[in-house]
């Protein structure tokens, strides 16, 4: 079973969006065991708000190691502009399963669906 997504994003210095999506997974485990390609190099952005909710600690700022692992011991909540929002939300948007089964109330839900 999948526990999240990974798109491109190229936007405000951000690689990639990775969308965390199940809220019975604890975030730092998901995070911890996350290996892009050693490749890569840049920040992600990390998308909780299906297993923390839409507030101030909805989006994590983190940088890459070199063996493609992300610095957990480095990172920041980020607030986005609407256009890394809109893509954001798009995202939950296309996942109608994962988002039923969020930790998000009703119209949270509801909101994400028809966005």
């Amino acid at each position: 079973m999948e526990k999240y997504l990974i798109n491109d994003l190229n936007i405000s210095g951000y690689k990639k969006i990775i969308t965390l999506l199940d809220y019975r997974e604890k975030i730092s485990a998901c995070l911890k065991e996350l290996k892009l390609l050693s490749t890569f190099r840049g920040k992600v952005l990390v998308d909780t708000a299906l297993v923390s909710g839409i507030n101030s600690y909805r989006f994590i700022e983190i940088e890459v190691n070199k063996d493609g692992s992300l610095n957990l011991n480095n990172y920041s909540y980020s607030e986005v502009n609407k256009d890394i929002l809109k893509i954001a939300n798009s995202i939950i948007k296309k996942e109608p399963v994962w988002l039923k089964n969020s930790i998000l109330t009703n119209s949270q839900k509801e909101l994400l669906a028809t966005y």
